[in-house]
């Protein structure tokens, strides 16, 4: 759910003892929103707001979902915006644990299919920029608990990136004022492909978000 929030500031969040930690990153709960919360005094507007860009390369196209401070999903194919702002069910409901109905757009997760899930990176640095300081940089490390268990070309190649790289210009406490909108983004391959670098800007004239 935290990986594609909706274009709404985060106001708060509940019931977390009863829940495991957000980000395998760590061992606790409370370690794990801490870091949610220190990266949220960054960019308080920004945080986990979603922006989706696509990668191309030889052969392959990826698919890019970023949740600003949380965590990154990169798709080593094409997946349409309207199905990456649907949360994957990994939660159950509260009262039935059950796999539904929810208030909101879902997409099923076949855990025993790897070539249906997504590499997934999670937060693991953030700082502001060193160049512009109305700018901040967050990293996000690959999860080493995910296993490469799809023999895929494309997922073997995703699966050499080792660090998404985000770059933003801060949030404006005005743009709530305004219709909110997705931002839009662009990636590119550093560092002989273990980097995957993602700028996030407003959109240009003739620029789509993608998810709008």
């Amino acid at each position: 759910m935290l990986a594609v929030h909706p274009v709404v500031p985060l106001v708060s969040l509940h019931n977390l003892n009863y829940i495991k930690p957000i980000s395998p990153h760590y061992k606790t709960q409370h370690e794990a929103v801490k870091s949610l919360v220190d990266v949220s005094c960054l960019d308080p507007g920004r945080t986990l707001q979603q922006c989706i860009c696509y990668e191309r390369g030889p052969g392959f196209i990826w698919s890019v979902s970023v949740s600003w401070g949380y965590s990154v999903q990169l798709y080593p194919w094409a997946v349409a915006p309207k199905d990456l702002v649907k949360a994957l069910t990994t939660f159950r409901s509260w009262r039935t644990r059950s796999l539904g109905p929810f208030t909101l757009d879902t997409r099923q997760l076949n855990l025993d299919w790897p070539c249906d899930l997504p590499v997934l990176f999670f937060l693991d640095h953030a700082a502001r920029d060193g160049v512009n300081w109305n700018w901040t940089t967050t990293e996000y490390s690959r999860d080493l608990k995910q296993e490469n268990g799809c023999k895929s070309p494309s997922f073997s190649e995703a699966f050499k990136v080792k660090t998404v790289r985000v770059k933003a210009p801060q949030m404006a406490p005005a743009e709530w004022k305004r219709a909110p909108r997705r931002q839009c983004c662009k990636t590119v391959r550093i560092e002989g492909g273990e980097i995957l670098l993602v700028q996030i800007n407003q959109c240009k004239p003739g620029q789509s978000s993608l998810s709008q």
